[in-house]
């Protein structure tokens, strides 16, 4: 969880914004809910190696250099991030790391880095000039970011290695040893879906999108290794191109805002800010200081949610969490509002207790409050076009009475539990007529060995 600077301010970056994006992370309170990475992106470094090969922070952006402004952060409780490229430039032109990795990882470490995003630029085609490296197949994304891998490990310093390939070479097969977190998708916009904008770039995707690409990827997520599908765009007043910042390209409304938020959650996604917090609206902060939507994130299983049911014009996920516990997700992907109905039948794997469990507890993480127990289902009213209900569940003992809604009727739970005390009777007779049984054998089968032991030590006597 933190912070990075491409989507606002693009190649704008410089020492002075990025501390004060620490100060206005600590003071909004954000660090104390998790947000704890400031990532510097592309832009921070001049256009060339020095003579000894490494990469130069640009004076004039950074004029007391990388680590000054590591210090500064670290100061604040924070962790400081920073950004290279897998081919030998960057995205905007800058020196990448393509065959200066362990140099690259050796100043990183020296500065006091704590995250490392490296991009996939150049990796397809390649900037002409020598040393250029033979343009690259899908299928060697492993060999590029396991060198970059192996570097930073090497240097001891404990850091975050983002591998931000876009989808290439099925990072999220192979990512887990090698990194902490890959993207599954191209550049995110600030568009709920294709369609909604026409000036979304060919290397840009939109919300739901990058949600279609990662819901496929679920199972391979897990603590310290997750699918990112690109950083937040909550707070945003749509996006600029970096080639003509003059086209502004989307903008999402609240519901879509909130829904952008709860899916990142659902999905375990990492959870990076792309906005200027220096600059939030009321609205936006409300969405990313929501502390119990963010706990369905950070859960410690680290488990990413699935998608349970998909029909023409919604969708519901689940997420296990620690404690028993499990989050339930239903958004409405159509263009008209409507109603959107849970059945608990079939909502948990049958493997857990939750499985035989037909009530449950229900909790609105959003207004941090209990909403009640459901028997068999729980119907959200009115959900509106892209808008969403998400649940906490703890799934209950069938002997719970307290139902909110349904069929299930004070008598019906009554005549369950005469049935379930008829039951147990009926077990105990059975249980204790077996014991009696049990009892008669093994006095006999006692008194068989006692004699086969006695004929023996008579045996053996005579002998």
């Amino acid at each position: 969880m933190g912070w990075n600077s491409w989507n606002t301010f693009r190649c704008d970056v410089n020492a002075e914004l990025i501390k004060n994006t620490a100060d206005a992370i600590v003071q909004l309170g954000l660090r104390d809910l998790g947000y704890r990475y400031v990532n510097i992106d592309d832009c921070w470094q001049t256009s060339e190696r020095d003579a000894q090969g490494h990469v130069v922070p640009d004076p004039s952006k950074f004029p007391q250099g990388m680590k000054d402004v590591a210090d500064y952060v670290h100061k604040k409780g924070l962790f400081l991030g920073i950004y290279t490229d897998a081919g030998n430039r960057t995205c905007a032109g800058y020196p990448g790391s393509w065959g200066h990795e362990q140099l690259d990882a050796q100043d990183y470490a020296s500065w006091g880095i704590d995250f490392v995003k490296e991009d996939w630029c150049y990796m397809e085609t390649c900037v002409v000039e020598e040393g250029c490296p033979v343009p690259v197949p899908h299928e060697t994304a492993y060999d590029a970011y396991r060198k970059m891998g192996e570097a930073l490990n090497s240097t001891g310093r404990p850091v975050v290695f983002s591998l931000c390939s876009w989808g290439h070479g099925d990072a999220q097969v192979w990512g887990k040893g090698i990194g902490n977190m890959w993207r599954t998708n191209r550049d995110l916009f600030d568009v709920w879906e294709f369609g909604l904008d026409t000036n979304v770039p060919t290397y840009g995707t939109s919300i739901m999108q990058a949600v279609r690409g990662q819901a496929m990827m679920w199972k391979f997520a897990g603590p310290g290794a997750f699918n990112d599908p690109d950083m937040l765009v909550v707070g945003l007043d749509g996006m600029t191109l970096p080639e003509d910042p003059n086209i502004v390209i989307g903008k999402l409304n609240e519901d879509e805002e909130t829904s952008h938020f709860a899916l990142w959650c659902i999905m375990a996604a990492p959870l990076l800010v792309g906005a200027d917090v220096r600059n939030l609206s009321d609205a936006a902060l409300k969405i990313l200081r929501a502390k119990e939507v963010i706990a369905i994130d950070q859960d410690p299983l680290g488990i990413q949610g699935r998608i349970i049911q998909e029909e023409d014009g919604f969708q519901i996920w689940r997420k296990p969490l620690s404690n028993n516990k499990w989050a339930f997700f239903m958004l409405n992907t159509g263009d008209h509002m409507r109603d959107i109905t849970l059945s608990f039948h079939g909502a948990v794997p049958s493997n857990t207790f939750a499985c035989e469990s037909r009530s449950a507890k229900l909790r609105d993480p959003w207004q941090e409050k209990d909403i009640g127990t459901y028997r068999e289902s729980f119907t959200a009213k009115h959900v509106p076009p892209h808008g969403h209900k998400l649940l906490v569940a703890e799934f209950l003992p069938e002997s719970s009475t307290a139902f909110s809604q349904g069929t299930y009727k004070e008598e019906d739970v009554s005549n369950r539990a005469i049935l379930w005390v008829c039951m147990l009777n009926f077990f105990v007779v059975i249980g204790s007529m077996a014991w009696v049984i049990y009892a008669q054998n093994s006095r006999s089968s006692s008194k068989d060995r006692y004699e086969r032991v006695n004929e023996v030590e008579i045996s053996a006597q005579a002998q």
